[in-house]
């Protein structure tokens, strides 16, 4: 599976325009088997219900023919829950992409009288789109991905600090970070590589920059092939020694 998320990297782009065609019940079940392994996070996929998509609140750009979804729950003030519904929730979003769902990130919030059953101190932090979706982009979707889209910085400017030369692996991981996709593609996230510690932040945690903060470290992660994991709290990476 991980060979499969390494290589949706490439390939996705964020998509609006969806075919009135029902997503296949084997892939939404291979989406569903992946949420039900994330324990830590409260992550809801909604399917065929298009009624409900359309009360979402607040979201930029334009959307047709959206019928399932999925939802990212959390507590209000729990940033690094924030961080890891990001991380999590991108891997579904490249899961998808290997399946040819069309996917789409929205920072949104929806209305708490909703059937989503959410308790005082929760809410709807993200929603991600799915659909199926033609090979090439509708023209609106063209308007707003060269809107919101800036070159791909070079990946110098995500590492800020090190103290050794850095390795193809640190390098392959920072080409993966600079496609990860963030809110309006500000890409806020920023490593520092020092004493043998790789370390990923960001200068203002709030709601959509830690989310973007674990997206990008699982694009880092995946990109770079190092064996480990995330310290959520702190930032830093736990390599496994071999």
């Amino acid at each position: 599976m991980r060979e499969d998320l390494i290589k949706a990297i490439d390939h996705r782009v964020s998509r609006r325009s969806f075919e009135k065609k029902a997503i296949s019940k084997e892939k939404l079940d291979l989406l569903q088997e992946m949420i039900d392994l994330f324990k830590e996070v409260d992550i809801r996929m909604v399917v065929n219900d298009g009624d409900s998509f359309k009360r979402i609140k607040k979201s930029y750009g334009y959307f047709t023919n959206v019928d399932s979804y999925i939802v990212l729950v959390s507590n209000n003030e729990d940033k690094t829950n924030y961080k890891k519904l990001g991380y999590y929730t991108e891997q579904l979003v490249l899961k998808a992409t290997s399946l040819d769902i069309g996917t789409c990130w929205i920072g949104t919030n929806i209305d708490k009288t909703s059937e989503f059953d959410l308790k005082e101190n929760e809410v709807i932090i993200a929603i991600i789109a799915l659909g199926i979706v033609k090979e090439d982009l509708s023209n609106k979707e063209k308007i707003i991905h060269f809107s919101t889209h800036r070159s791909v910085r070079v990946i110098d400017s995500f590492m800020v600090e090190s103290d050794v030369s850095l390795t193809e692996d640190i390098i392959n991981g920072l080409k993966a970070l600079a496609k990860a996709p963030s809110a309006i593609n500000r890409q806020p996230v920023r490593l520092t590589y020092l004493n043998n510690v790789i370390h990923a932040y960001v200068e203002k945690e709030n709601k959509n920059t830690c989310l973007d903060l674990g997206i990008g470290m699982l694009h880092f992660e995946l990109g770079s092939g190092l064996q480990g994991h995330w310290d959520f709290e702190n930032g830093n990476f736990i390599e496994e020694k071999v």
